[in-house]
């Protein structure tokens, strides 16, 4: 993919924090998350494995590739054959932890910076069921949408489930 040769790290991180905007919204909203976020959750932690294994872009890590081009089939299912240690591998997962993380406290700092755009898509949602794009930044930059929310950010986000 074209797209991938030009992404850099700030773009990756915004991309993961986005992903993260709906649970987030549910913990805020709801004081729980549910599956529903299921398909944002793998997308970030794919994007997290990614820009940490294949970009060489953790600082933990350093800028090494650490990618698993090899397939190898076991039965039923593909698996990786990777070529570090249980040590590196144990440095992967907490790195991604961390992204993951970071990225679901910027969600969460966004949604509650933006408390009345985020009850106002609710109410539109409600009254529509589907917001196109222009619908969506026309929400986005029009304070006359806003929808006085009580105020949350005491309320603590917790981190994502790994």
């Amino acid at each position: 993919n074209e797209e991938t040769h030009y992404i850099n790290k700030a773009h990756i991180d915004a991309k993961i924090a986005m992903s993260m905007g709906g649970r987030c919204a549910e913990e805020i909203i709801m004081g729980d998350a549910s599956a529903g976020a299921t398909s944002d959750l793998k997308h970030a932690t794919e994007l997290a494995r990614r820009m940490i294994t294949e970009f060489g872009m953790s600082d933990a890590l350093g800028p090494m590739y650490l990618g698993g081009d090899h397939e190898v089939f076991l039965g039923r299912d593909f698996a990786q054959n990777r070529n570090y240690s249980e040590k590196v591998a144990a440095m992967i997962d907490q790195e991604m932890r961390r992204v993951l993380e970071q990225g679901h406290q910027r969600a969460a700092n966004i949604l509650r910076a933006n408390m009345g755009k985020l009850h106002a898509l609710a109410a539109l949602l409600m009254e529509k069921e589907k917001v196109d794009g222009e619908e969506f930044k026309q929400l986005m930059e029009d304070n006359a949408y806003s929808v006085s929310a009580p105020d949350m950010s005491g309320i603590p986000v917790p981190p994502p489930q790994i």
